[in-house]
């Protein structure tokens, strides 16, 4: 959720309530912070060679797995419908991205390439990705309000990973694919540990577009 103009703060906060949008405004601060910090560290390695390194040794593998396996099942979020429901949704993002970034980083990190075409193939992968959990989700019947709802909050993890590939294909700082990969899955790392808070968010943001809805036999 992004706010161009006075405007747009007052309508938001009509609609969604001021805990809310305020509850918004700070994660949004919180992360755009975050990415300048990854940017000036990344200005101040410039002089720096990077060392040599396994991309299929990035702790992103671990983690997200231990993620799926202990943080998504104990996700508890209202009703025991609407916890189902973001349960089965954080599950297959999770899994679809585990299932998909390693053959796609297998096949494309000794490729040689200008920055426009590595952007281009990252920028495709995004999109794909996006696509087949959003397809996953639906095939399952998960509710177009939540579907959308979670797209609403989570567009802004999307183009911070869509904005950190595009600095990384053109920084000469990494003189390997390897280590422009290394570089993206740490963007990749915190925009799926942030979809967790999203999905809460897209919960309360609900409100009530899917009370009285049943899923999976269980009211939301």
């Amino acid at each position: 959720m992004e706010f161009k103009s006075l405007v747009d703060l007052i309508t938001a906060i009509e609609n969604h309530g001021f805990g809310i949008v305020l509850s918004a405004g700070l994660l949004s601060f919180l992360f755009y912070f975050g990415w300048r910090v990854l940017d000036v560290q990344v200005k101040k390695l410039e002089a720096k060679k990077l060392p040599a390194y396994n991309v299929r040794s990035h702790h992103i593998f671990v983690d997200l797995q231990r993620d799926l396996d202990y943080e998504v099942p104990r996700l508890a979020l209202g009703t025991e419908g609407r916890t189902l429901l973001f349960k089965d949704m954080m599950d297959i993002k999770f899994r679809t991205f585990l299932d998909m970034i390693g053959p796609f980083i297998d096949q494309h990190k000794c490729e040689e390439c200008k920055p426009e075409c590595f952007y281009d193939k990252n920028l495709k992968f995004v999109t794909e990705l996006v696509n087949a959990y959003e397809k996953k989700w639906r095939d399952i019947g998960i509710f177009e309000e939540a579907v959308n709802k979670f797209d609403e909050w989570h567009q802004p993890r999307v183009d911070m990973v869509v904005e950190g590939i595009r600095t990384i294909a053109n920084n000469q700082i990494y003189q390997t694919r390897e280590q422009k990969y290394v570089a993206i899955l740490d963007l990749y790392y915190y925009a799926m540990r942030w979809a967790l808070f999203d999905a809460e968010l897209s919960l309360k943001a609900l409100n009530g577009e899917i009370t009285g809805k049943v899923y999976k036999g269980k009211a939301c």
